[in-house]
């Protein structure tokens, strides 16, 4: 069994291959060497891997080839070994799998955050496994400050966890490249490189080709469409001096009764969807850009990144904001799909549009426009269908540039309904539990368990998946935030038990029921009952529990080293470590809190504490919700 076959020449199965004979080297001492076949080998001594319909005819009956929705079967007779996959991801997903069962775990991004058993020799007992992804689209979106290495680090583990989908924001990212590269906020940790647009543009090819290669499905763009259409600058939320165009100064949104670019930054500026030509350039912005960009497989059409700035023309009273919204979502689907009938969109609810149309339906006779629902200023302390999670907030549409946003999930589920009475087609939840939730709390067990409550009831509430909107170094403390994710997309019967036991002994070995009663005290010290408002602070502590916390901080502080010290794994070794520095972060802040510690002295150590945390830890993202008053949710 040491020749390992792929069949066919689709890019994700040749890379599934080359992965799949690294990790067999890896553990057992063996080469396997790899042929390239157009059909399945009749040997009985091979491995061979390959999408559905290249085997025999019935072959596999239990898969069917699919560019979108992902499945794949394991099937071992002696010292044959068959992974199969819908397509070519699916392959790479099986092969993962099959190296799970062999005792494989994947903690974290990086070589350090394998956990690789020793065997002399394959198993070669029956065996057989067939998986089918529970929802369809399960993914990341860039946010934060990553460098190349930590976005490429999480696209790696992505595939290996079984999620499908990247999404890069805006028509380059540089917006989150230039946080990490130029490093404004870090004088004490690595050199300041400034970055060009080319620059920018470089990086996200680089994490393309990670993307193809593995063959997830590449998300581009979002915001920024509107200020495209009026020549200025659509890569990031910064003001400009920049003047539009004499010529299209009418296409702007007229608020207050002046068209100007709203607050000084163009990707919160609408257009004035009545006026002809600005619908139209809008239509073109994105159908040139769709047609030059034939890599992407899913275009973000979003409006303005902002809420009251929709145009109070009396030719735009005509119809509301989402209504006008559905007209364009209504002729893309057409012009898309003459340009590239492969290529899918997606439309937001959001803000103005978290209300559905009230005239228009959107109609998407190709299939080929996406709902996409982001509930941004939501509460992360309770389920989204958490009954009790609710506020006297008015259902009614507001009047136009009158909206506010619900901070409970009631509400939100209720906007939801009114979008099936609209649309009728391929939906999934945007949310941003590891950007605002985590950094917030500054906890991820308590939020992990809401985040698979979550993913099971994506059916329930119509949705066929989630894309999340997060930092990139999402894996401190413990990292089950973003395991529950993966695995609950993947499979949403799976149970929270299961997936916290799982990690806790691929984390920290030894340690794990140590670790687990550890952290579950600390959550239940800070957290405390949940708050439908939110989540709570250090601040609104009284100084008995700050005392409290404090105390059984230190109380665990030392042996958290110890252990680490003691670790005979570097991925134990390495996850005690990180909660230790967790430890000492929440120490700090707890003391900070209670004015026995400058607040600056924390923030120094936990600026130069990123050399050793970086690939873990976005520290700008938890210093913004942390270290600073508390901030709106925008």
């Amino acid at each position: 069994m040491n020749t390992l076959y792929t069949l066919g020449r689709d890019t994700a199965v040749q890379f599934a291959g080359r992965e799949l004979a690294r990790y067999l080297k890896a553990i057992t001492g063996q080469t396997y060497s790899m042929r390239t076949s157009q059909r399945p080998p009749l040997t009985p001594d091979h491995i061979c891997l390959g999408i559905c319909d290249q085997f025999n005819e019935n072959g596999w009956p239990d898969l069917v080839s699919s560019y979108w929705d992902d499945a794949f079967s394991i099937r071992q007779n002696g010292r044959q070994l068959t992974i199969s996959g819908s397509n070519g991801r699916s392959v790479l997903f099986g092969v993962y799998a099959y190296l799970e069962h062999l005792g494989v775990r994947w903690v974290r991004p990086g070589r350090r955050g394998e956990l690789l058993p020793r065997i002399e020799h394959l198993p070669e007992d029956h065996f057989e496994q067939r998986e089918k992804a529970s929802y369809r689209h399960r993914g990341t979106c860039i946010e934060g400050s990553p460098s190349l290495t930590h976005v490429i680090g999480m696209v790696d583990w992505m595939a290996k966890r079984r999620m499908n989908s990247f999404f890069l924001q805006f028509q380059n990212s540089g917006t989150f490249w230039k946080r990490w590269y130029e490093r404004s906020y870090n004088p004490y940790y690595g050199r300041p490189q400034q970055l060009g647009e080319a620059d920018c543009a470089a990086l996200d090819s680089r994490v393309i080709a990670e993307i193809k290669k593995r063959g997830m499905l590449l998300h581009r763009v979002g915001h920024g469409w509107t200020a495209a259409c009026v020549d200025l600058p659509c890569n990031s939320w910064a003001t400009t001096d920049l003047q539009v165009p004499a010529r299209k100064k009418r296409w702007l949104a007229r608020v207050n009764g002046k068209r100007v670019v709203f607050t000084g930054i163009p990707v919160n500026t609408e257009l004035c969807y009545s006026h002809g030509p600005a619908f139209r350039a809008l239509l073109n912005t994105i159908a040139r850009y769709a047609r030059s960009h034939p890599e992407v497989d899913v275009l973000h059409v979003w409006l303005s990144d902002s809420m009251n700035n929709k145009c109070e023309c009396a030719e735009c009273a005509v119809l509301t904001p989402p209504d006008w919204y559905a007209r364009l979502v209504n002729a893309l689907a057409e012009r898309l799909f003459e340009t590239n009938p492969q290529q899918r969109f997606v439309f937001l609810s959001y803000f103005e549009s978290w209300w559905a149309p009230t005239k228009l339906q959107v109609e998407s006779p190709h299939g080929n426009a996406i709902l996409m629902f982001a509930p941004i200023s939501r509460c992360y302390r309770h389920s989204l269908t958490d009954l009790q999670c609710n506020e006297s907030f008015p259902p009614e549409r507001p009047k136009l540039n009158h909206a506010s946003m619900p901070h409970t999930n009631q509400p939100f589920m209720k906007f939801l309904d009114g979008w099936w009475t609209r649309y009728n087609g391929d939906s999934f939840l945007f949310d941003y539990y590891l950007w605002s939730g985590l950094h917030e709390q500054a906890l991820d067990v308590t939020l992990a368990r809401l985040i698979h409550r979550d993913m099971q009831d994506l059916r329930q509430v119509g949705l066929n998946g989630h894309i999340s909107c997060q930092v990139m170094r999402c894996f401190w403390p413990t990292g089950l935030s973003m395991v529950a994710m993966a695995e609950t997309t993947w499979n949403h019967k799976r149970r929270w038990h299961d997936i916290e036991r799982t990690h806790f002994q691929s984390s920290y070995g030894p340690d794990a029921d140590w670790a687990r009663a550890y952290i579950a005290h600390l959550e239940k010290l800070i957290l405390e009952k949940p708050q439908h408002h939110g989540m709570e602070r250090m601040e609104a502590k009284s100084l008995r529990q700050l005392r409290i916390i404090e105390a059984y901080l230190k109380e665990y502080s030392d042996e958290l080293l110890a252990r680490a010290n003691r670790a005979d794994k570097p991925v134990y070794r390495e996850s005690l470590e990180l909660l230790a520095h967790h430890n000492r972060f929440l120490l700090m802040r707890c003391q900070a809190v209670q004015g026995t510690l400058d607040p600056e002295v924390l923030k120094v150590w936990l600026l130069k504490s990123e050399r050793q945390i970086h690939p873990f830890l976005d520290i700008p993202a938890l210093m913004s919700r942390q270290l600073r008053p508390r901030q709106p949710i925008l």
